[in-house]
């Protein structure tokens, strides 16, 4: 379905010999010239019927892709899907067994803790017991030393009495001794 194109040979032939080519070579390159032309050629309802090929196998690629695009999003959204539940299934298993490890440590601690309250409470009772030994001593000690305070107290009051009635008939003695001294003093120089 090839249309030749209007190629005026006659006029080329007439150019290529005013260029200085002679008149055989001339029409020789003319005639090629004219053939390949008349070869190359492609007419308009080819061009549409090549148009239309093209945009059919445009459209039935565009489907295939669509379609293999749209295939692959449901098998990368299945894999998606089983992936996520693996995933879940992994993290539960895991969690689980922290949660295991967690309530083992707990209790392992919680028996620590009772077993250093225990010992704790035992120590402070046995402090407890020292100290109120201790406390009770020092209370007896204590009374012994106020008994002891007061045989003192009584004995020194005694020893104070004894000293009192020692003392008066001496005071009584010095206070006549400054008596009589003043009657001598105001006699002497009256």
């Amino acid at each position: 379905m090839t249309m030749p194109i209007k190629f005026d040979t006659l006029e080329y032939t007439r150019n290529l010999m005013e260029a200085g080519i002679s008149a055989t070579d001339a029409e020789a390159h003319a005639n090629a010239l004219s053939l390949a032309m008349a070869e190359a050629t492609v007419s308009p309802s080819e061009l549409l019927l090549l148009r239309t090929d093209v945009l059919a196998r445009i459209d039935m690629l565009r489907l295939s892709v669509d379609a293999k695009i749209e295939a692959l999003c449901v098998s990368v959204e299945t894999r998606i899907d089983s992936l996520q539940s693996e995933i879940n299934a992994k993290i539960n298993s895991v969690q689980a067994e922290i949660n295991l490890r967690i309530n083992s440590l707990q209790a392992e601690i919680d028996l620590r803790i009772n077993s250093l309250q225990a010992e704790i409470d035992l120590r402070i009772n046995s402090l407890k017991a020292e100290i109120n030994a201790k406390i009770n001593s020092l209370q007896v000690q204590t009374n012994s030393l106020q008994v002891q305070i007061n045989s003192l107290r009584e004995e020194i009051s005694s020893l104070r009495a004894g000293m009192n009635a020692k003392l008066i008939p001496l005071y009584l003695m010095a206070g006549l001794s400054l008596v009589l001294h003043a009657i001598t003093l105001a006699k002497l120089f009256s």
